[in-house]
Order: structure tokens, then C-alpha cells, then sequence
């Protein structure tokens, strides 16, 4: 699963300024066997925990894996029940660690690491 973060807006490039997420969402795109199986989704950052030091970001940002919206509500259970196991694993947590804030544009790719499904 890829997931992309839009509208992440963070303000403050070094130690003193403030950190403030301004307003976030994670879009997916899951694609399934064959290819040509895909199904793309939102969902909202609820909980953040992001710091800035010398003109790094570092810190995680947690969704809630119980409001997944594809679209279609069949696949949306379908997804939570039998791949995303949400009752066992309600959450995802994406972390990330250093990255050069002067290097992000608009829709940049950058690393970090998700955990998925524990």
C-alpha cells in the first residue's frame, strides 16, 4: 500500500519556531491481484507528534484505521474485516526521521516507515 501525505502543513523551520499541523489526511492507493485491481481511499490524521530541529522533520503521525473511506462501503468493510484486520490493528503509524524540510516541494516523495497492521 502506498500512502501519500496531503495537505501536511507544517510551520516553523528551527528549534524555536512552533510546530502546528494545520490540516492533514493520508490518500492511499492499494493495489490488489491482478493489477488492474485497485482501490484508493482517505483518511484523517488524528494524532501527530512532529519536531523540528535545524530544518529537520522528525516525529509520527497516527490514522485511525476505523474511518477508511474508499467510496464504496462494501469494500471499505471488506478492507477493515479481512486485510487490515482493524479490530486486532486499529491504527497505522507512519514515523519519520530527519527529513530536509528545504528539500520538499509540492507532492515530493519522501522515506519514512510504516507500521501496518501491528
Amino acid at each position: 500500500m502506498k500512502a501519500l501525505l496531503l495537505l501536511l502543513l507544517v510551520t516553523g523551520l528551527n528549534a524555536h519556531a512552533a510546530t502546528k499541523v494545520l490540516s492533514s489526511e493520508v490518500n492511499f492507493t492499494a493495489v490488489g491481484r491482478p493489477a488492474f485491481i485497485k482501490a484508493t481511499g482517505i483518511l484523517p490524521i488524528e494524532k501527530a507528534d512532529l519536531r523540528v530541529k535545524e530544518g529537520k522533520l522528525s516525529g509520527s503521525l497516527m490514522v485511525p484505521l476505523t474511518k477508511l473511506n474508499s467510496g464504496i462501503e462494501t469494500r471499505d468493510e471488506h478492507l477493515k474485516e479481512k486485510y487490515l484486520e482493524v479490530g486486532k490493528h486499529p491504527e497505522a503509524i507512519l514515523m519519520l526521521e530527519n527529513v530536509d524540510l528545504e528539500s520538499i516541494k509540492d507532492e515530493s516523495k519522501i522515506q519514512a516507515k510504516l507500521k501496518l497492521h501491528g
